[in-house]
């Protein structure tokens, strides 16, 4: 962790007051330009904020807390008990609908019922199955649109 980091202004950042000054730490996944570049190497950057940090700036829940490990990552992922994934995406709150986003926001065991109907759509081999046909297609999008633009 840097210690002479100058602290970035948080005042206009939703921040609950439990949370220590050293552990906030402002990251804007969308309008970062590192993550234009080069997401792998910007999220691996962020481990040197810590294991864990408060990222004040997420527009659908007022922050949220980042984990840059993987040991962690997994055990929040595998303790559903814990850590529930029911109502968090929050893509359904965007259009202003309380609608669950299947299978994204569901629990054990609704997600498992759902993920055993998904998985043989979403295989491996399937999907490396579409890979030339996805490839070809978007090469097709990119060389029409450049097309237009050279018109």
């Amino acid at each position: 962790m840097q210690e002479n980091a100058a602290k970035p202004d948080t005042s206009n950042y939703f921040v609950p007051a439990h949370i220590p000054s050293d552990l906030i730490h402002p990251f804007d996944v969308f309008a970062d330009p590192d993550m234009s570049r080069c997401p792998f190497e910007r999220t691996h950057k962020l481990r040197e904020q810590g294991r864990v940090f408060w990222n004040p700036i997420n527009p659908l829940f007022r922050g949220s807390w980042v984990l840059t490990q993987a040991q962690d990552l997994r055990y929040v992922m595998c303790h559903p008990e814990l850590f529930s994934n029911n109502g968090e995406a929050g893509f359904m709150t965007l259009k202003g609908e309380a609608l669950e986003l299947i299978p994204l926001e569901l629990d054990p065991p609704r997600h498992t019922e759902f993920r055993r109907i998904l998985n043989p759509l979403i295989s491996l081999a399937v999907v490396q199955g579409m890979s030339e046909g996805v490839t070809k297609r978007a090469a097709d999008l990119i060389e029409g649109r450049a097309y237009q633009r050279r018109l």
